[in-house]
This record gives C-alpha cells, structure tokens and sequence, in this order.
C-alpha cells in the first residue's frame, strides 16, 4: 500500500486509466484521468500546495480522494458525481486500511460517487466492517443506448414514431457534410452559441468553470476525442463531441444552430454517429450521459448511480 502525491498520480494515469477500464459497473470515462483531473483544478479550484489527496494504490486498486474540508474527503469530480473514487478488485478493503493508515484514529468522512445500485461493490460498501456511519443519495444517472448488434437493431428496437423521425431527419439532410474534424474549441463555441440553450441563458457553457472545464478536458485527451461537425453549404452547422473507452462511446456535448432545427439535424448527426462508432470503433454502448426528455427517446437502459456518505 502506497500513498501518492498529486504529481505522482498523473506520473501514474497510465496505468490508473487501465485498472478504471477493468473495473466493472462504474462510469469509466468519467472515472478516468481525463476527466477527473480537469473537474479538480477547473470546477473545484484544487490548489495541489494547499489541499491535500488522498490517493493510494495497492496492486491495481486505488483510492482517488481531496479533502473538502478537514476531516472530509470527496471524489475529485464532485460536481455530477460520475466518479467512483474506488478503483479496483480490493479498493473497498483498501479504504478501511489507508484510512488507519494515513488518516489516524479520529472518524473521516468519505463521499463516493458513482456506485451503481445493487451491485456488489454497493453491498460491499454498505457492509464495510468498522464503519460508524453509511448513508446513501440519488446521484448523477447515465442515460445509455445498447449497440452490441449495430445501429439496425438498434432502431428496430425504438417506436415507429422514433424511426419515422429519422428518416425524415435523413431525407432532408441529403445535402449534410459531416466533417470528423480536429477538435478547437472556438470552433465548438461558435456553434455553440447559435443554440436556442444559449440563446435562453441556459447553457453550461454560461458558466466559467464549465467552460474551463472542458478547454482543459479537451487538452487531456487531445485527439482521442471525436469532433464532428455537420455543414450546410461549407457553413458549420452542428457538432458531436465523444470519446470512445474501451467498448463504451461517451457522448459529451451535441449541439446544432437553431435555424437548422427544421431539418433534424440533431437526429441525423446522432445516428450518423452512432453508425460510425458501432463500424470503425466496435463499440457495444453508446453512454449519453446524464437525464435529458430528449434522450429517454433514445435509450435502452438508465443506470442508476448513488452517492454514499461513508463515517470510518
């Protein structure tokens, strides 16, 4: 067992991303560096010189935790809750035994995010010898379309409705250019500010720390990033940001100008996508993220997540 710094677990995120891929029943994208390290420094305002971590690894289990306040430690991506800080076949055990470790006798409190419910690594953490208090809330949901057997059965699957809309949505997209391009941010946000959310003020890119958020994301995972942009006419007219981990596409950000919502062209570049991913990536799931009306048209399955409060 073995206490890292800050500095040393980014040295490590090599191989901190692969035991995340091999843990089953978490959010894998959203548990991975990529994501958690930008969410720490950009919406948390993590200063390494002022706040302390508590990162240990054993074998190929860690725990991935920041202080909050003294005596109070949280996942580094707190805001939606998508990580599960417990990485790993023993990561359970592992935080009973870095607690004593590192922390002393006095009660810790420990937020977990990300634990899917009813599973075994819930059960585990709710049975967690010599905890004094274990408490559990709704989290942040995942929203995911199942593609083991292609876009085809995929769309069987949905109402007629739904498949009526595509291909409406395909017919009067016939003169779409979908460009997979190299992502820019300015690019995105020009976009992104021709959306009727923008328009309205309820855009999270509004947001400063969002905005951050994602321009440090976006330098993290570079060119493992999918960024593709729909043209009319040679003119950007909507974009798709993902990222393929492991069998799972992650979309992150799908947006379109509003004067082409007439056209479907949100549809028609989801689906594009979605048939893109499935034949070049061999993915199997396509995770679009958190609850959205929209969405529930589009998947399979909402896995339900939790957060627990953990007193050890």
């Amino acid at each position: 067992m073995e206490r890292l710094t800050f500095d040393e677990f980014l040295d490590a995120r090599t191989e901190f991303e692969a035991d995340v891929q091999a843990t089953p029943n978490i959010s894998h994208f959203c548990s991975s560096p990529g994501w958690i390290v930008p969410a720490l420094l950009e919406i948390s305002e993590f200063d390494p010189a002022e706040t302390s971590c508590l990162i240990v690894r054993d074998g190929n289990s860690w725990l991935v935790f920041a202080e909050n306040r003294p005596g109070y430690w949280y996942p580094f991506e707190s805001a939606w809750l998508f990580q599960n800080p417990l990485i790993g076949p023993k990561a359970v055990e592992l935080l009973a035994a870095a607690k004593r470790e590192f922390l002393g006798e006095n009660p810790q409190g420990f937020v977990i995010g990300g634990v899917q419910n009813e599973t075994e690594f819930h059960e585990n953490l709710k049975l967690l010898p010599g905890a004094i208090h274990f408490d559990e809330f709704p989290a942040t949901d995942c929203m995911v379309a199942d593609l083991t057997n292609g876009v085809d059965s995929f769309l069987a699957g949905r109402s007629k409705k739904f498949r009526r809309s595509i291909r409406m949505a395909r017919d009067r997209c016939s003169e779409v250019k979908i460009e997979e391009a190299a992502l820019d941010f300015e690019r995105m946000m020009a976009i992104q500010k021709r959306t009727r959310k923008w328009q309205d003020g309820s855009d999270i890119f509004h947001h400063d720390d969002c905005s951050r958020f994602y321009r440090r994301m976006i330098a993290d995972f570079g060119d493992r990033l999918l960024f593709r942009v729909a043209k009319i006419d040679g003119k950007d007219a909507a974009f798709l940001l993902g990222s393929v981990f492991g069998e799972t596409f992650r979309g992150l950000q799908m947006s379109f100008a509003d004067e082409f919502r007439p056209l479907g062209i949100g549809n028609f570049l989801q689906i594009d996508t979605m048939r893109h991913v499935f034949e070049h990536e061999r993915v199997t799931s396509y995770d679009l993220g958190m609850f959205s009306e929209y969405k529930e048209r589009w998947a399979d399955e909402t896995k339900e997540f939790l957060g627990c409060f953990l007193v050890l």
